[in-house]
This record gives structure tokens, sequence and C-alpha cells, in this order.
């Protein structure tokens, strides 16, 4: 998937690593220590451009920012649709995908994932006050609920999935518990993950294969 809406686009092949390298010290920085924590000349001094090709590509420090953050936000979706992706085009039988989907939902919501959903969290907020970045960010979001929901109908053209749903809601649904997991990573009396797989597997075995 490529990197859109406020990232810049280089007109020239050459300016492709200069924008990678700017993205990657922002993006690291963010990560790191938050927005507050981007410093432009940290920023140059770590990317080794100068501050005026910066000014060129991103604009401003602002700038920046909203082009990290949709960064983050690309970079993050893009290896969740990989494992879905994986799955459902690479299993033999519809008995196979079920298996597939529930590792791949216990994946997604291990405790070893918290920092992740949060951090998604984190970039979707950040877009509050920016509508720049809200448009990009829901032009991404469209693209990465596209390529799901293209999935979920290739399942069930197999026959392997329900007909009588739509698509498109089943791929909301899917990324919405999967980033919901954050409201049980903070909860002081959570439950347990045992619980927590066994109820997203009974919602999804209903949803998708209809039992």
């Amino acid at each position: 998937m490529q990197e859109r809406g406020v990232i810049p686009e280089p007109a020239q092949e050459r300016a492709i690593p200069t924008v990678k390298a700017v993205l990657d010290a922002t993006i690291q920085m963010l990560e790191d220590g938050g927005e507050a924590a981007v410093r432009l000349d940290e920023v140059l001094r770590v990317s080794g451009i100068s501050r005026g090709s910066l000014y060129h590509h991103f604009g401003s420090r602002e700038g920046l920012i909203e082009a990290a953050r949709l960064a983050q936000f690309t970079r993050s979706v893009t290896e969740d649709i990989t494992v879905l992706r994986r799955a459902i085009l690479e299993s033999p039988s519809k008995d196979d995908l079920r298996k597939r989907l529930r590792l791949i939902t216990e994946a997604v919501g291990s405790i070893d994932r918290k920092h992740q959903r949060l951090f998604r969290i984190s970039i979707l907020a950040s877009a509050y006050g920016r509508p720049t970045l809200e448009r990009a960010l829901g032009e991404e979001q469209k693209l990465v609920t596209d390529q799901i929901s293209g999935l979920v109908v290739e399942s069930q053209e197999r026959g392997w999935v329900r007909r009588d749903v739509d698509a498109r809601a089943v791929a909301s649904f899917i990324q919405a518990y999967s980033l919901g997991r954050v409201l049980v990573d903070i909860d002081t009396d959570r439950t347990s993950d045992e619980n927590w797989f066994e109820v997203v597997s009974i919602a999804i075995e209903h949803l998708l294969f209809g039992k």
C-alpha cells in the first residue's frame, strides 16, 4: 500500500530516499516521546538532509508531523492486512480458515500487542483538530477496508463465508473488535484473555459461518 494523503509524493525518484529518511527519523521520535520530542534540528541531524529540503517536501514542522502520523498508520495496518490476506488466500478449506482466524484473533489480541493497539489509537486521536490529517487518514482507512472487504467477498464466492452479510460491514467489524481490545487492555478489572478470545470467536463464528 502506498503512503498517501499528506505524505509528499516526490517528483523525482532520487527524492524518495530523502522523504523516507525524514519520515523514519520523525516516526522514531514520535514513538520515543510523542510530538513534543520532534525537534527539527534533530530530524535534520539524524536524516542527514538540509533544512531547505525538509521544508520543500513537508512545508513546516506541522506538515512533517502529519505526514509521519499518516505513515505510522499505514505501516501499522499494512502488517495486519498481510496476515489476514495470507490466511484467507492460503486456506485450503473452510475448516482451515476457521482455525487460522482463531489463531489470528489470539495473536492480534495478545497482551504483547497492547502497545501497538494504544499506539494506533494515539495516531487516530492526533487527527483531532487537524482536518488535513483527518481526511488523509480517512482515505487510507477506506483503502484498508476496501482490501479486507475484497477478501471477505472472495471467501463468500468460495462458499466459505455466509453471503447474507455485507462484506464491507464485516470488514469494519473485524477492524473494530481488533482495535476495541484496547478497552480490555486498560480495564483495571480486565477479563481474562481466554474469556475475551472465546467471546470474539463465538461472534466471528456466527457472523462469518452462521453457526
